[in-house]
């Protein structure tokens, strides 16, 4: 059984609500953007494209925003879990999908139909990086979870919110190529899903590692 460790789970407050905080910021920071910048129509545009829009430095800061929570949320959960093979790759799938973040918010897309440069390769070499990482590392992270004592709501749905995030990745990236190929644009829905059971996932499990109430750690 879980049992409580108040001195633990106290030192572990702060990251939990880094977590918390990352994800309402930006999801508001999108929100936002939906009635700032109305023209970009969030069916078929990315979140990306905001960067390129007068308010482009909203959608910036997410990119920083998101690397924090998910680093703050890495170490929550190596700090709760038991040591294991999983967790430890779990913990490099997360790190790169920080890093791929932060990579493609320095490195803004390319505008459709414009020349493409440097900076749009790198921001599409970055989210090559981080969006298997996003399905990858909270998978893994799922599945230590459920092998640890933690068997508690709300840890349960730790699981199918992290499988949901994984069949949401391909099916973002078929979204992509069927924009290519019959100029039917979801993407930017495809991707909204996908980062909507990501963030989803972030907080319950931010709230079951850092909850003092329940420890991950076997007893």
């Amino acid at each position: 059984m879980l049992q409580p460790k108040p001195q633990q789970s106290v030192g572990r407050q702060p990251l939990k609500w880094l977590v918390i905080g990352g994800v309402v910021y930006y999801i508001a920071a999108v929100v936002a953007l939906h009635f700032l910048q109305p023209e970009r129509d969030p069916v078929g545009w990315p979140m990306s494209a905001y960067v390129l829009t007068e308010n482009g430095w909203l959608m910036t800061s997410t990119y920083f925003v998101l690397a924090g929570a998910l680093l703050s949320l890495t170490i929550l959960l190596v700090g709760s879990l038991p040591s294991s093979r999983l967790s430890v790759i779990a913990s490099v799938f997360m790190l790169v999908g920080a890093v791929g973040g932060i990579l493609a918010g320095v490195y803004p897309m390319d505008d459709a139909g414009s020349e493409a440069t440097q900076s749009g390769f790198l921001h599409m070499v970055a989210g090559m990086l981080s969006f298997p990482s996003f399905a990858l590392g909270p998978l893994l992270f799922s599945l230590a979870i459920c092998r640890s004592a933690s068997s508690e709501a709300p840890c349960r749905f730790a699981l199918p919110l992290a499988i949901a995030v994984t069949i949401c990745n391909p099916l973002y990236f078929l979204a992509i190529d069927l924009g290519f190929r019959t100029e039917v644009y979801v993407a930017g829905l495809a991707q909204r899903v996908l980062f909507l059971f990501l963030f989803a996932w972030m907080v319950v499990v931010a709230n079951c590692a850092g909850s003092t109430r329940a420890n991950l750690e076997d007893a």
